[in-house]
This record gives structure tokens, sequence and C-alpha cells, in this order.
């Protein structure tokens, strides 16, 4: 959860390296790359971001260095809001835990009504 909230909130202070440092070397490489780029550039192009997260599951998958986290999330920056269902594959490497894999779905706009 921790590691989540690190995440959380170096995107919305709009740090986009340590932002980006919480994913794995393998998801950064060939089409990570330039997802990276794009991100970082998102990042710092707003002059602010705000990211809710909302009906967090946490799953820690039994014997590996695997975990799973799930949750409804309110993006909303002063050029752009989205509300949508992420999914973030963690693994632990060297002690600490980078995502391995990332799943967004955005969700219709009568879904995303709080």
């Amino acid at each position: 959860m921790a590691r989540l909230q690190s995440w959380q909130a170096s995107w919305q202070e709009r740090e986009a390296e340590r932002f980006l440092d919480h994913y794995g070397r393998d998801f950064l490489r060939g089409e990570g790359r330039s997802w990276a780029e794009t991100k970082r550039r998102n990042i710092t192009d707003k002059a602010w971001i705000k990211v809710d997260l909302e009906d967090i599951s946490l799953f820690l998958y039994p014997g590996s260095d695997m975990a799973y986290a799930e949750f409804t999330q309110r993006y909303s920056s002063d050029r752009l809001s989205s509300v949508s269902r992420k999914r973030l594959y963690w693994r632990l490497n060297e002690g600490h835990w980078h995502i391995a894999m990332e799943r967004t779905s955005e969700l219709p706009t009568h879904l995303a009504q709080r």
C-alpha cells in the first residue's frame, strides 16, 4: 500500500522521474520507452494533477514475488479529467516493488459518477 501511495503522490506532485521509478526496467523497454517519454512530457506539461484512488483491492500472490492492485482512478488536471478502472501488477525486485504491467479501462460516463 505504501508503494501504491508513493506512485500516486509522485504523479500528483508532478515528479516525472520519481513516478517512472515505480515501473520495472522490463516495463520501460521497447514500446515502454516511448510510453515513458509521453508520460514524462504529460506530467511536466500540467500546471496541476490530482489523482484519487477508490475501491482499492490489493493481493499478494502466495509464495511469489508478485502483487496485484486494482482500483478506480479519478484523474484530473488543468487539461483533462477521466475516471478509469486500473490494474497494476507489481514485482518485488532487489527489495523494491516495481510495476511490471499496467492495464487501464476507461469507465463510461454513467458509471463514473460518484
